[in-house]
């Protein structure tokens, strides 16, 4: 049987439970457990997992998940590569694309990227699609 622990009731903890899965009580031993970012952050670095438990948060997976955040420790691991001389393994990183953070880095970076290539682009509109997302269109 396996056993999770949920920090909140949600729809989440609905399936688990459904599926037969024994719900714990936080301090007792558990299998999975499905937890806010806010229990990681207070509770991860005070415990040791066994290599068959499984969290749905771990710290700093922001730093996965947004693409910017990816991009830049995906060029922070190529660079350390290179600075230690082992050029063939760096160079597996070579896939990431040009990033940016718009509009935060619209004039200095992605105009600059913009102006080097060679395209001609007579027009450059950014329309706000919603609070997270920039789109770019060239005409």
């Amino acid at each position: 049987m396996i056993r999770y622990y949920c920090s909140f009731t949600n729809t989440i903890a609905d399936v688990l439970s459904s599926r037969g899965w024994k719900e714990v009580e936080e301090d007792e031993e558990w299998d999975f457990v499905w937890a806010d970012r806010e229990w990681i952050y207070s509770v991860f670095d005070k415990m040791h997992l066994e290599n068959w438990q499984r969290l749905n948060h771990y710290r700093n997976g922001r730093e996965l998940c947004r693409k910017d955040l990816m991009a830049k420790n995906m060029k922070k691991k190529r660079r350390a590569l290179e600075k230690e001389g082992r050029y063939e393994e760096a160079a597996a990183y070579d896939f990431i694309p040009t990033t940016f953070v718009l509009p935060r880095e619209y004039r200095y970076g992605f105009i600059t990227h913009i102006s080097s290539l060679d395209i001609n682009i007579e027009c450059l509109v950014c329309l706000w699609r919603n609070s997270r997302r920039w789109a770019a269109s060239g005409s």
